[in-house]
């Protein structure tokens, strides 16, 4: 059981290493289930360490882990893993336009990117609005209005 918020920290700091350092680029299949399966077990030992809290230690901010939300709401929402995705400022699209994932700034400007391309659905970070509720909701209304389903996680 951690004892002290030093240990936490230390903690948080391996486990942000341990999602950061699963890269699954140019890896063939075989080679990603051993990555994964190698990861779990870490995870299963920092959890075991930690008494099993740790989720305090899975932050997302502007030292969060973008690449590996990336693949995680790709799965979430029933994308594969070889989708096309690309990195814009601030967001990335996946299968060119088929989903959106704003994941690093939320600005008008996002918002307004997106709505060009027309997506059928947008997942944005909650945090990343920073207290703006009249982005945010304005962010709602003009994604409703366009057809476009959002979600903020």
């Amino acid at each position: 059981m951690v004892g002290n918020n030093d240990q936490l920290k230390d903690l948080c700091i391996d486990m942000t290493k341990l999602f950061a350092s699963v890269d699954l680029e140019g890896k063939t299949i075989a080679g990603w289930v051993i990555a994964i399966v190698k990861k779990l077990a870490a995870l299963n030992r920092l959890k075991n360490e930690t008494g099993g809290n740790f989720s305090t230690c899975y932050t997302v901010g502007k030292n969060g882990i973008v690449k590996n939300m990336v693949y995680e709401l790709l799965l979430k929402n029933g994308k594969d893993l070889n989708s096309r995705i690309v990195h814009k400022a601030g967001y990335y699209t996946v299968n060119d336009g088929e989903l959106i994932l704003i994941l690093e700034s939320a600005t008008q400007e996002t918002v307004d990117a997106d709505l060009a391309a027309h997506p059928p659905k947008v997942i944005a970070l909650d945090n990343l609005f920073e207290g703006n509720d009249q982005l945010k909701t304005n962010t709602v209304l003009q994604m409703r209005d366009g057809g476009i389903e959002f979600k903020t996680i």
